[in-house]
């Protein structure tokens, strides 16, 4: 296993324990949504519930960053874009929540 410093980038310690997975991991509650794809995690979250979060786009390096402190979406702006259409087109096959 490789040594990870830490940097202004990455504030967190690095995670231990089992690869992620190969398959992406989707998440949908109605104050947020999230998609994991190896590494990497893309979340957003209503700013009613989170006022912080800004309704915004986050990406987070979960190998890097395992206690998401570090939004890498400014950095990574195609991947975000990737993931958010990896996630809208799974939510598009399922149920709508309840008015």
């Amino acid at each position: 296993m490789s040594t990870v410093t830490r940097s202004a980038a990455y504030p967190c310690s690095p995670r231990t324990g089992p690869p992620p997975s190969s398959r992406d991991l989707f998440r949908r509650t109605r104050e947020e949504r999230a998609l994991r794809r190896g590494q990497w995690k893309y979340h957003r979250a209503a700013k009613a519930r989170f006022p912080h979060k800004d309704d915004k786009d986050s990406l987070y390096d979960l190998e890097q960053d395992p206690r998401e402190c570090a939004d890498r979406s400014a950095h990574e702006p195609r991947l975000v874009a990737e993931l958010r259409t990896a996630w809208e087109r799974i939510d598009a096959g399922l149920l709508p929540y309840p008015a």
